[in-house]
């Protein structure tokens, strides 16, 4: 005769009812004793009664055991060791009864067959399933409440980065902090998920689990592990929570929290991380500079390299050329020259940059912006004394606020428009105020440029500086319209847009070869704005 033992806790069940897998391998062995008979134990470690018995390989290898005859006799501590799902438990105790397998537990032998102890089994199965919803229920509440409150529950591990205090609120660990900032520094710097996971590891930073004296052991295949290394799919968490700029998800619900790093920080690296499926390589028999960067103004579509072996027809296309019938007509350009001008134009970015700010600076646009930024300023204050003046009037005079429901909601109108104006126009403005710093960060770039020997090494650069490039082809006239869009500082908040025209129709020699006719540069605060909106706006 063999006894099968079948053990499972959860770590609420160790904690609150002490019955941990050692006792309940203890009890099984005093009555395999006490019967007489070999036993062999079944373990499910950590895993909830809820959990399907297919899922959970001790409780799945212990039926397949009872109903090849192997297995006897079942003990288990009580009913909901082996379920608390009905319909399993429904499943589970009519095989023990199919196989004729009897079963045991703490107050001794159950006999299924009996009808009065099936129908006890049954009644005190539906509790169990019932007592583990309501738990359940309960834990999301005060999870959720926790999360309104500001508070974090479930041990160690929680976020990287974040540690609680004695009250269990959330609060910024330090240490933890300045290795999440490193992180989103080295993605914006243009570095892989794979790459900065081997930066970390190479200084030997320690992981949020290797950090955790509780946290520091995890069973793997049976072996507990205790060495615990960076790898790109936990960098890539951190890099795409919004927890790390402040934002606390929960049931779809947004939750303030601590935040780690800015918006405009999280938002430039989560749009980083979208592009690299448009620059991770392929089974292409080419590499093309700059791919991924064109778009399509036209249909909003990316342009991609086509070349063939004898060297002709090599070009950069839109991409909706490929489909039969949705080609938006937009015409493509060649690859070496829109190569060639983009690396003249990296090379050129100083003297770029300093000539939009030059341009910026006399421009009468700017004087016009700063007439309007009074103006707005004065009207929004006149509009706040307006209101004021209406509140005070219903205030003194006791008269039903509901007479002036019109009034006050125009007056509030006109006020959330000229604040509007008054932001919009701060930022054009503000980029003038910060000359010194972006040309800083420009130097950098174009001296960084300049050292680079290979295509691939220039590529990255180009990849992490310039933001898009638009072409579209102006059939009317023959030419290409070019835009080249820098992004210009750390956090990439500026703008530069360079707008070229290019003629394809100059002879030498008698070949046709593009030449640029005109050209204009622009400098502005990206924040708010879409690289799409502007590329628009500019060739609209």
């Amino acid at each position: 005769m063999m006894l099968g033992i079948y053990t499972r806790v959860s770590t609420d069940d160790q904690k609150i009812n002490g019955i941990s897998l050692e006792n309940q391998v203890a009890r099984g062995k005093e009555l395999a004793l006490r019967l007489g008979c070999k036993y062999k134990v079944f373990s499910d470690p950590g895993m909830s009664g809820t959990i399907p018995f297919n899922e959970r390989p001790g409780l799945l290898s212990l039926i397949n055991e009872m109903v090849d005859g192997k297995i006897h006799i079942l003990f288990a501590t009580d009913l909901d060791r082996i379920s608390r799902n009905s319909i399993d438990s429904l499943t589970i105790k009519n095989l023990i009864k199919a196989s004729k397998t009897k079963f045991y537990d703490l107050r001794g032998e159950i006999d299924l067959l009996d009808i009065n102890q099936d129908l006890l089994v049954n009644i005190r199965l539906s509790l169990a399933e019932y007592e583990a919803l309501r738990t359940g229920m309960r834990i999301k509440e005060v999870l959720e409440r926790n999360v309104i409150n500001g508070k974090v529950l479930g041990g160690p591990l929680i976020a990287f980065g974040y540690t609680k205090d004695e009250n269990k609120m959330m609060i910024i660990d330090k240490g933890e902090a300045e290795i999440v900032k490193l992180i989103y520094k080295l993605s914006l710097e243009g570095n892989g998920t794979k790459m900065i996971a081997s930066i970390l590891n190479e200084k030997k930073i320690p992981t949020k689990r290797g950090r955790t004296k509780t946290g520091n052991t995890l069973l793997v295949k049976g072996e507990k592990k205790t060495h615990f290394i960076w790898r790109d799919a936990v960098v890539y968490k951190i890099l795409t929570n919004p927890i790390y700029m402040g934002v606390r998800m929960y049931k779809e619900k947004k939750y303030t929290c601590p935040a780690i790093v800015d918006e405009n920080t999280f938002m430039l690296v989560k749009e980083k991380l979208s592009k690299r499926n448009y620059f991770k390589n392929t089974t292409n028999k080419y590499d093309y500079l700059l791919k991924g960067l064109i778009i399509c103004p036209v249909c909003k579509g990316r342009f991609f390299g086509h070349k063939r072996e004898n060297g002709k027809d090599n070009a950069y296309v839109c991409n909706s050329k490929r489909y039969g019938g949705e080609f938006c007509g937009n015409r493509g350009i060649s690859i070496d020259y829109l190569d060639n001008l983009v690396i003249e134009n990296m090379n050129n970015l100083l003297k770029i940059t300093n000539d939009a700010f030059d341009y910026s600076e006399t421009d009468e646009s700017i004087k016009a912006k700063k007439s309007t930024l009074i103006m707005f300023k004065k009207l929004f204050i006149e509009t706040e004394s307006r209101i004021n003046n209406l509140l005070d009037m219903v205030e003194v005079a006791k008269v039903n606020p509901s007479t002036f429901k019109s009034r006050f909601h125009n007056l509030n109108q006109e006020k959330i428009k000229q604040k509007k104006v008054i932001e919009t126009t701060e930022k054009e403005l503000g980029v003038l105020s910060q000359k010194e710093i972006v040309v800083e960060f420009v130097k950098n770039v174009v001296k960084d440029f300049r050292k680079m020997k290979t295509i691939n090494e220039k590529k990255q650069i180009i990849q992490n500086t310039i933001s898009r490039i638009t072409i579209r082809w102006n059939h009317e006239e023959a030419r290409h319209m070019i835009g080249i869009f820098f992004r210009l500082d750390k956090l990439n908040k500026y703008l530069l847009s360079k707008e070229l025209i290019i003629d394809r129709n100059k002879r030498q020699k008698g070949k046709t070869y593009p030449i640029v006719i005109s050209e204009k540069i622009m400098i502005s605060n990206a924040i708010g704005f879409s690289d799409e909106d502007i590329s628009l706006i500019r060739y609209s």
